[in-house]
């Protein structure tokens, strides 16, 4: 993705500002063209993000040398925040040194958060209900903990209720599967029984 920006003497212009959001690294560039007031200097972009600051609270610029092509990367620390980032340029050739104004560009809040982003997929419907249950505590003051056995309802230990719940869950697997390829008029039927079979625990501690 590519920002462009015309330079004329010193007066720097948006040609083109794609939607831009915060939080992204090196995908970013910025183009420059520039009038014949910028022949034989050795260009710099300079980049700011005026929500990304130092410790005493001042703005931090970032410098970008510019390719033979008069283009850069931007600076993945500009994009780090939400913010308004800034855009400039200067030349220099010897003692000779042109600069321009700062072009303001909106970066939105983008939709990547550092440390939130889950290392696994989430568990399927199976692995939660295993996990729920062997979170349960194995024993309390009153005696070890007990569940209730979703078919006899019986109190049971947490291994044989998880033995249970893992064949409903694949029987009821078994029936969905089955039901992708009855006929149409029975879907409505077959997912009001298995509605009608639906279970719960509860957790008891035994006297």
């Amino acid at each position: 993705m590519q920002m462009e920006f015309s330079v004329t003497g010193q007066q720097l212009w948006s040609k083109k500002a794609p939607p831009l959001a915060s939080e992204g690294e090196a995908y970013l560039t910025a183009k420059f063209t520039f009038d014949e007031h910028w022949l034989g200097k050795a260009k710099t972009a300079v980049f700011f993000n005026n929500n990304v600051k130092d410790t005493d609270e001042s703005v931090i610029y970032y410098n970008q040398v510019l390719s033979n092509y008069d283009d850069c990367t931007v600076p993945w620390e500009v994009l780090a925040a939400k913010g308004s980032v800034g855009v400039g340029v200067f030349g220099v050739d010897g003692n000779s040194r042109i600069t321009t104004n700062f072009v303001l560009v909106m970066l939105p809040q983008g939709s990547y958060i550092d440390g939130a982003t889950p290392e696994n997929p989430t568990p399927d419907l199976w692995q939660q209900i295993v996990e729920m249950i062997q979170s349960l505590p194995v024993g309390g003051s009153g005696g070890p903990v007990t569940v209730a056995d979703p078919v006899s309802g019986l109190p049971v230990s947490v291994e044989a209720a998880i033995a249970t719940i893992k064949g409903l869950c694949d029987a009821l697997q078994t029936n969905i599967s089955n039901l992708l390829i009855e006929a149409p008029d029975k879907q409505t039927a077959v997912a009001n029984s298995l509605l009608d079979d639906s279970f719960y625990y509860v957790v008891e501690e035994e006297e």
